[in-house]
């Protein structure tokens, strides 16, 4: 049913699910592969699963090893639409972008020659793509959130779904990910606030000010060698004042957000070293909102996958294979494109025979028209003998055409009417006082055209008034411009 859907309907509109959408969100660490399953529908999300399987996080993990661990977590997921996978953001280089235009589009164009410089390789060995991070009021300008990353990482990365055969239809980045996630909440926090989370060997740092993304940075140290490590709360620390710094040397953290603050001793020791107030990103306020469920609760632990599954909000899905099409689109795009070409084929041969069916119905009527038509004027006409509806119809023509040419002749009331229009005009119109230069004069039936000028815009007042006092016309014109070219219609003159 959902494969009939695709083909006729897209999967959104406008963030409204048209087809329901089952989307693994899923991470891939030295240690653990984490998922969760998210189903969108309609306007509303609902997690439903939250898989993970074990790794060894040994250095000789091989890509066949990882695609088995994989294989045995969708087995445990079961049925989904689409994959996202979250990579660490320790290769990934980030710029931020202001451009005066908001067409996404044309900023993706952009983007490229932007970073290419800030690149430790060589741009075409890039993906890249950007998030939408502030639209300042009227569009004038738009900031976004560049992020590219080398080719091989992704390769590099896909291997084991590829493997294990699964498609992962986008790419993105944890900092990214953890931003929209943020962007969830009831109300993005105003002011200076920095955002934390401590994974397994990496520890990503943001800065969000009036809710964009400003900086971003991620430390290659993680819980795996200790959460409390004064040289880890040291670099964070840093990172986090040296931000606000950019900003300006009065500016100060608001407070600092953790996505995994499992215990009150890491709030102290965030309290202790950032000596900003700090607080726990509240998952549970995420799903007091209507068009959000869950059937199970979200532990910090899962933060990245949960995040990774969710849609952007705002701004178009950041991913890194922006371009590329998985095997399951390709057939869909396959199927669509069949479609596209069957039904207005269909269509057409529809309409051709209701066409054709139509004329045929059409033609019947008309013969009998035509039948009825000519014999009502040789009723009228006795001198019309020829059987050709045409012929016959212009012969009656000019039979009428012949008779009123005679009468029109035989009646003086033409020229008593025009010898009456010219009378008055001469009488009421006082050509030497509007200085009035009368190029052209047109008199018909029901009309007279006037084409001329008047020596002033006062004159034209005059003018107009003195039109109007002739009783001729039935409406007389605004003309506001000296130089004019009106038609006045005429009044019934009563046979006059």
């Amino acid at each position: 049913m959902r494969e009939l859907l695709e083909i006729v309907l897209p999967e959104e509109v406008n963030s409204y699910y048209l087809i329901p959408t089952t989307v693994v969100g899923i991470t891939v660490r030295p240690n653990v592969i984490r998922a969760t399953v998210v189903l969108l529908k309609g306007s509303t999300l609902t997690v439903q699963k939250i898989v993970s399987e074990p790794l060894d996080g040994s250095e000789e993990q091989t890509a066949a090893t990882l695609a088995m661990a994989v294989k045995a977590v969708f087995q445990k997921i079961g049925s989904y639409s689409q994959v996202t996978l979250s990579t660490e953001s320790t290769a990934v280089t980030f710029k931020e972008l202001s451009f005066s235009f908001s067409d996404s589009d044309k900023i993706g164009m952009i983007v490229p020659f932007e970073i290419e410089a800030m690149l430790p390789f060589p741009p075409q060995e890039a993906y890249l793509d950007f998030i939408t991070t502030k639209t300042s009021s009227g569009e004038t300008t738009t900031h976004v959130m560049a992020a590219a990353l080398q080719k091989k990482w992704i390769t590099e990365a896909l291997t084991p779904f590829e493997q294990a055969g699964i498609e992962v239809a986008r790419v993105t980045t944890d900092i990214i990910a953890l931003y929209g996630l943020l962007k969830r909440t009831d109300t993005m926090p105003t002011g200076a606030v920095g955002f934390i989370h401590i994974d397994t060997n990496v520890t990503n740092i943001g800065l969000i000010v009036e809710g964009q993304l400003k900086n971003v940075r991620t430390l290659k140290k993680g819980s795996d060698q200790g959460i409390d490590r004064p040289d880890l709360w040291k670099d964070i620390s840093f990172t986090l004042h040296a931000f606000t710094q950019e900003l300006s040397d009065d500016a100060k953290l608001e407070k600092v957000i953790l996505f995994n603050a499992l215990s009150t001793d890491l709030m102290d020791l965030c309290k202790q070293y950032i000596q900003a107030p700090c607080e726990q990103f509240p998952h549970e306020t995420l799903f007091t909102a209507s068009h959000m469920h869950t059937k199970l609760p979200i532990n910090p632990s899962d933060t990245l996958s949960f995040a990774a599954a969710l849609p952007c909000i705002g701004s178009r899905n950041f991913s890194f294979l922006p371009t590329l099409f998985t095997k399951t689109e390709q057939s869909r795009l396959t199927k669509q494109t069949i479609a596209g070409f069957c039904l207005p084929l269909i269509a057409l041969s529809l309409l051709a025979f209701h066409t054709f069916k139509e004329i045929h119905t059409f033609s019947q009527e008309a013969a009998a028209s035509q039948k009825q038509i000519l014999k009502a004027l040789k009723d009228n006409f006795s001198t019309l003998s020829t059987n050709n509806l045409r012929d016959a119809l212009e012969a009656a023509q000019r039979e009428v055409k012949h008779e009123e040419n005679i009468w029109s002749s035989l009646s003086s009331q033409n020229r008593q009417s025009f010898l009456h229009y010219l009378h008055e005009l001469s009488t009421k119109i006082d050509r030497e006082t509007l200085g009035l230069t009368l190029k052209k004069m047109v008199i018909s039936k029901n009309i007279i055209s006037l084409e001329g000028n008047v020596r002033s815009f006062e004159a034209v007042e005059q003018f107009e008034h003195q039109l109007r006092e002739t009783h001729l016309f039935s409406a007389v014109p605004d003309m506001q411009k000296v130089e004019f070219s009106v038609q006045l219609p005429l009044q019934l003159q009563g046979g006059s």
